[in-house]
């Protein structure tokens, strides 16, 4: 390169923008920036339904865990059904604290479960209806036992020592099933003794009902309520879930429902109650009934009936007569009879049943009634809203 020769300067080009384009930059920055925000929001949102989402899980699994507790341990309201219990579910977690308030309600339990202010309240029974778990259990009067129609009876039944005959009724041979051997027990004198605690608490609502007489109508229909009277009158067509504690007469119409769970408790001491399952009705839960005024065997041409249930008609959970019932149609749960009479409108058969089915049912929640039964609870509903009386 020779001295003092020029190196030409070759100058880049420079693009330049236009103002013009200014606010679209800006725009399009704006609009990643909202991108972004947003969907760090909803990373935290869906975070936050997550946490929701599992405390409500976790809640729900707390308040089932509360009853499953209560349905299987006897200890947990030890210092009394009256008195509200605080108890935790897991030592390591103080959130788990729960407190439990038992109170009756009829023949069932309300159970209320807290976990702070979250609460749920369920309708609870028993297991068992009895240590026995019959399908059905008639007193030994001295009379032996007939089955006549299409009388059949699955389970374990308990019978007088006389045994059992089938015979012909009104012209018609029976046509039912005969007992297995192997079902058969001997049953007693009495029925299975009640507890006297329930006994009480339920006389005490019959010295406070103030009703003379009650009647119902598919125009008012009733959910969780509990009524108290003299006499109650179920008109046709009805249906609802309700408790009736009655001193005198209970008579269900028929194409009646009473929803599981429901259940009529009868007793007198100067006159013979009475209860009537009407034609193509239903009655789930329990019926018990006492008739304090003879406690002799019934004998003669008149037989004044406590308990009558007609061929169409269902029930299901625990039948407690201790007095004379005239059964037929469906029976499933347990039945419990002093004594029976098929009581046709020309005649009177003493110690039979006729024209029923008799099925043991393990799986009702029963209500709690008799002595000597397991502690163990079961499960009804969930109530949304505070039962009527």
């Amino acid at each position: 390169m020779k001295a003092g020769r020029k190196i030409p300067f070759k100058s880049r080009s420079v693009r330049r923008l236009r103002a013009s384009a200014l606010p679209t930059v800006i725009t399009v920055c704006v609009l990643i920036t909202l991108l972004v925000l947003f969907a760090l929001a909803l990373f935290s949102l869906d975070s936050l339904f997550y946490a929701v989402y599992h405390d409500g899980k976790q809640l729900r699994d707390d308040f089932n865990s509360a009853f499953v507790l209560y349905c299987n341990d006897s200890t947990l309201t030890a210092s009394g059904v009256d008195v509200p219990a605080t108890h935790r579910l897991y030592a390591d977690r103080p959130a788990s604290d729960f407190r439990i308030e038992v109170e009756p309600w009829g023949l069932y339990e309300r159970v209320d479960v807290r976990f702070g202010n979250a609460r749920s309240v369920r309708l609870l029974g028993r297991v068992q209806d009895s240590p026995y778990e019959a399908a059905l259990w008639l007193c030994n009067r001295e009379i032996a036992l007939s089955f006549a129609g299409t009388t059949e009876t699955v389970g374990t039944v308990y019978l007088p020592f006389n045994g059992i005959n089938y015979i012909e009724v009104e012209g018609r041979p029976f046509s039912g099933k005969m007992l297995h051997e192997a079902d058969v027990r001997l049953s007693e004198k009495e029925l299975p003794p009640v507890d006297s605690t329930v006994i009480a608490r339920m006389d005490k609502l019959l010295k406070e009902a103030v009703t003379d007489r009650l009647t119902l109508s598919n125009a008012h229909p009733l959910v969780d309520t509990l009524i108290a009277g003299r006499t109650v009158i179920i008109e046709d067509g009805f249906t609802g879930a309700l408790q009736i504690v009655a001193s005198d007469t209970v008579i269900i119409g028929e194409h009646v429902h009473l929803r599981y769970p429901s259940g009529i408790y009868l007793k007198n001491e100067k006159v013979k109650p009475y209860l009537r399952l009407g034609a193509h009705s239903s009655l789930e839960g329990y019926a018990v009934l006492f008739d304090g005024n003879d406690r002799t065997p019934s004998s003669g041409l008149e037989v004044a009936c406590n308990y009558h249930q007609d061929t169409d008609a269902f029930f299901r959970g625990l039948l407690y007569v201790d007095g004379i019932a005239d059964v037929r149609g469906t029976v499933r749960g347990g039945i419990y009879l002093k004594e029976c009479y098929y009581l046709p409108p020309d005649g009177l058969y003493a110690g039979t049943l006729c024209n029923v089915r008799i099925e043991r049912d393990s799986t009702v929640a029963y209500p709690l009634l008799l002595k000597g039964c397991e502690y163990r609870r079961r499960e009804i509903k969930s109530l949304k809203k505070e039962p009527k009386e």
